[in-house]
C-alpha cells in the first residue's frame, strides 16, 4: 500500500468534504506524475469515480 493510498483512506474516513479530497488526489497524481500502474485498487477505483463524475458533468453541460 503506497503513501497516498493510506492517506487518500485517512481523508474520506475523517469526512473531509469529497471535493476537497478529489482535488488533493489530482494535485498528488499531477506532482508525482503517477501512472495507471502505480496505483493501488483503492486509488484505481478512486480515480475512475473522479472520471465517472467529471464526464456525466461534461455531458450535462452540453445539453444545456
Amino acid at each position: 500500500m503506497s503513501w497516498h493510498d493510506e492517506e487518500l483512506r485517512r481523508r474520506i474516513l475523517r469526512g473531509d468534504p469529497i471535493s476537497s479530497v478529489r482535488m488533493w488526489f489530482i494535485e498528488v497524481v499531477a506532482e508525482s506524475k503517477l501512472c495507471w500502474s502505480d496505483f493501488t485498487e483503492f486509488e484505481s477505483m478512486f480515480w475512475q469515480d473522479i472520471v465517472k463524475n467529471y464526464e456525466a458533468w461534461k455531458a450535462s453541460r452540453k445539453l444545456n
